[in-house]
């Protein structure tokens, strides 16, 4: 299951980073959509269509753009800045915790803490787009268990700042390993806050994204088992990755560039130059690079290859919006003109044109979410759920727009927590 993917500009970030002596662009930090990954348990062939319009419980998170919540089958693992925990996700309740070896280098947000005044919860607000906490990332090991990932900011040899990369089956919250590193932090200031990501996971490697007072500052890569660095760079702002290579941005003398470097050996395996101020949406195993000012305008890419698989003679125009479903990319255009492209073949299967609510064959909202091959659309009004392979309304009125959703629950952001709304039966 994936959530809906929204798109960074490299340029803002990698001017900061340029200012600071750094030559790379940005990577997206918790602005980033929360994404349910695929390893999660098979909770069934049912795909839910309603869900229940009050909540249940809720999981307690702290302000971010982008809650570090991973839904698990049944369980979510949720992280903070001392670790993440495994929680049930039909009482909210917390099952087990998972901390690292060294001594956490921030305090965790408290859901006690005071806010009295509207300044105060007006500051947790504004604190959403600095507080840089690891989702935590579901994978493999060696032998095919299904373990969880996250990355910790710890106080290291002699109090300096470090990462420790913590893993642990994830049925049980059972540690496998916990392995600490201090990357090339590069120039810092006083009040520096450091910070790192679990970009992908596989192939029993881990990359971590590096990032200080939420500018990039490149890419470490572990082995899961031994902990041992596998091989590092500091000119590349990795994104994401799929089928063992890495997408990322460099910057170049033409602005910048895209690139695909190797999991496993960092090595560059395809790159184009992409403008000076290009807008990045991974949803894998594609992605969509809106130039703005460079010579190819929008076009969609593989991860894997860089090979181009869609372009604007295929309908996309600058500034389209697209999400990642099973088998489907859905695309929407400015004007809401919208089109589903089988991810298989580029293909497109259906168009709708901009419309209003009641319009039967047109398209309107906003999708919140994606599980399976379905579509979670926000009208307003009402919520809805398509086919993403056909483009029908399956029910105008599903209770909720989940922003994230799983085969039993939808679950919506509110602020410094996400709201459980169970899956609802016929």
């Amino acid at each position: 299951m994936r959530s809906r993917t929204r798109g960074w500009t490299a340029g803002i970030a990698a001017g900061a980073l340029l200012a600071a002596g750094c030559s790379q662009a940005a990577e997206p930090g918790p602005q980033d959509p929360p994404d349910v990954q695929e390893e999660a348990p098979d909770a069934g062939p049912e795909l839910p269509l309603r869900f229940a319009e009050e909540p249940v419980a809720r999981i307690e998170t702290g302000p971010a753009m982008a809650p570090p919540v991973t839904v698990y089958g049944e369980h979510a693992w949720v992280a903070n800045e001392a670790g993440m925990h495994l929680v049930d996700l039909h009482t909210g309740g917390i099952l087990t915790r998972v901390e690292p070896q060294l001594p956490a280098l921030y305090e965790s947000w408290s859901a006690d803490g005071p806010m009295t005044t509207e300044e105060e919860a007006a500051a947790v607000e504004r604190s959403a787009g600095t507080r840089m906490v690891s989702r935590p990332f579901l994978a493999e090991d060696g032998a095919g268990e299904e373990i969880v990932v996250t990355v910790v900011p710890v106080s290291g040899k002699d109090g300096d700042p470090a990462l420790e990369l913590v893993v642990a089956q994830a049925p049980t919250g059972d540690v496998t390993g916990r392995f600490a590193f201090t990357p090339d932090w590069g120039s810092v200031g006083e009040n520096s806050r450091f910070s790192g990501r679990v970009i992908d996971a596989q192939q029993g490697l881990a990359a971590v994204g590096i990032t200080v007072s939420g500018s990039p500052r490149g890419v470490v890569v572990m082995d899961l088992e031994t902990g041992e660095v596998a091989w590092e760079r500091s000119d590349i702002a990795v994104m994401d990755g799929h089928d063992g290579v890495l997408i990322g941005v460099l910057s170049a003398d033409e602005g910048y560039a895209v690139a695909g470097v190797s999991l496993a050996g960092g090595d560059e395996v395809w790159s184009y130059l992409a403008g000076e101020g290009p807008r990045l949406s991974p949803m894998r195993p594609w992605f969509l690079v809106d130039e703005k000012r460079g010579p190819d305008g929008i076009r969609v890419t593989d991860i894997a290859t860089g090979d181009t698989v869609l372009d604007q003679g295929d309908g996309l125009t600058e500034d389209t919006d697209c999400s990642a479903a099973a088998t489907v990319m859905v695309c929407v255009t400015p004007d809401q003109q919208t089109t589903g492209y089988d991810i298989a073949s580029g293909q497109a299967l259906w168009t709708l044109p901009a419309g209003e609510a009641d319009d039967a064959g047109a398209w309107t909202g906003r999708i919140t979410a994606t599980h399976e091959d379905q579509l979670y659309v926000d009208r307003r009004d009402a919520h809805a759920v398509l086919d993403a392979r056909t483009g029908e309304t399956l029910t105008a009125q599903s209770g909720v727009a989940p922003d994230m959703a799983s085969a039993t629950v939808g679950l919506v952001m509110n602020g410094t927590h996400v709201d459980i709304h169970p899956a609802l039966t016929e």
